[in-house]
């Protein structure tokens, strides 16, 4: 982010998983989530609080304006796609 790029916008969003799958999961979220959003958002900042068996994770993104660049859709990510890790 540069000083002219100021955030008015912080998009969160909340996942969790099974504590056992919590690495696996973070490495997905980082290829498929963090990585693209880094590529257009003004900074992106990933949480993650293990809670016994459960592990959540919350990733901020902060954007100059509702409309992501290069989309129609004003909010990113957005989608009816899942972005649940594929079970075998």
């Amino acid at each position: 982010m540069t000083a002219d790029q100021i955030p008015t916008i912080a998009r969160i969003w909340r996942g969790r998983t099974e504590a056992s799958r919590a690495d696996e999961y973070e490495a997905y979220l980082h290829e498929h989530g963090i990585k693209p959003l880094e590529a257009k958002a003004l900074g992106v900042q990933l949480f993650r609080e293990d809670r016994g068996r459960e592990t959540e994770f919350v990733t901020i993104s902060y954007w100059e304006s509702r409309r992501c660049p290069g989309s129609r859709d004003p909010i990113p990510g957005r989608s009816t796609t899942s972005n649940a890790i594929p079970t075998s």
